[in-house]
């Protein structure tokens, strides 16, 4: 398997959940070229922002493992500045709407 997706293609971008289903979905989408079929992959170490996905003992078609990376894609993530990295050290931290985008303009 490792020898017919390519690294590119291990990357998977922004999928729903991280389980299974949606990692198995969306190695399939990145890979649509290669007709790849799910019921002879699993995945396992599904970690935040990576998985390994292998044959299954019983595939006749794959062999081996990858690792494949992904990113939540969070309804959460609306609002990107109200956890922006590096931003504790300011003296407006306990006020984090002063620190929003566009701000209080006054």
């Amino acid at each position: 398997m490792p020898a017919i997706i390519s690294n590119s293609n291990q990357q998977l971008g922004k999928i729903k959940n991280k389980d299974k289903q949606s990692i198995l979905e969306a190695l399939l989408a990145k890979n649509r070229s290669l007709n790849l079929g799910k019921s002879q992959l699993d995945v396992e170490n599904i970690k935040d922002a990576s998985a390994i996905v292998f044959a299954k003992g019983d595939s006749t078609k794959y062999e081996g493992k990858i690792l494949v990376s992904f990113t939540i894609n969070s309804p959460s993530s609306k609002n990107p500045g109200a956890t922006t990295p590096g931003g504790s050290g300011s003296s407006s931290s306990k006020n984090p709407g002063a620190a929003t985008p566009g701000g209080s303009g006054a």
